[in-house]
């Protein structure tokens, strides 16, 4: 039986890690300076460093009850997932729809202002949902209250 090494992730090897999933999470939340190096990787050529953007933050969409930080951040990278939506490719929609969906569990007017029609989930959805694919806009809306799923109709 073979034994796995374990070595410390430094931030530059986060999107190619299969750690990243546990490890850089943690990372960001102790340090969020280090959010201005995940952004450089939201212009990234390959996509999965682009999408490790949204998925290593992730956890910002999960505070119960966030520091005053997390406001500015959540507002930050939810930029980011503003500016993938031209890219159709299905792992980048999947990634920006995770966000959304989980932001309303904990931040449910930012979440609702996002997609479009109250403070963030729903302003998302309202502007840009025509830009998204169709699963990823449902999966983005699947915890909004029912009035507000079909505020961002199907084309």
């Amino acid at each position: 039986t073979a034994v796995k090494s374990r070595r410390v992730i430094s931030i530059p090897d986060i999107p190619a890690s299969h750690e990243s999933q546990i490890s850089g999470p943690l990372v960001l939340m102790a340090e969020p300076a280090r959010l201005d190096t995940v952004e450089s990787w939201t212009s990234h050529p390959n996509k999965w460093t682009r999408r490790a953007a949204l998925v290593v933050t992730l956890p910002w969409t999960r505070q119960n009850y966030p520091n005053s930080q997390y406001p500015s951040i959540r507002d930050r990278i939810l930029g980011w997932a503003a500016g993938y939506l031209g890219d159709h490719d299905w792992f980048i929609q999947k990634a920006v729809a995770w966000w959304v969906r989980d932001l309303p569990k904990h931040d449910a007017p930012r979440a609702h202002a996002f997609l479009a029609e109250a403070p963030r989930a729903h302003a998302f959805l309202a502007e840009h949902g025509p830009a998204m694919q169709a699963f990823a806009r449902k999966e983005a809306a699947s915890y909004l209250p029912p009035r507000h799923k079909s505020a961002a109709p199907l084309p």
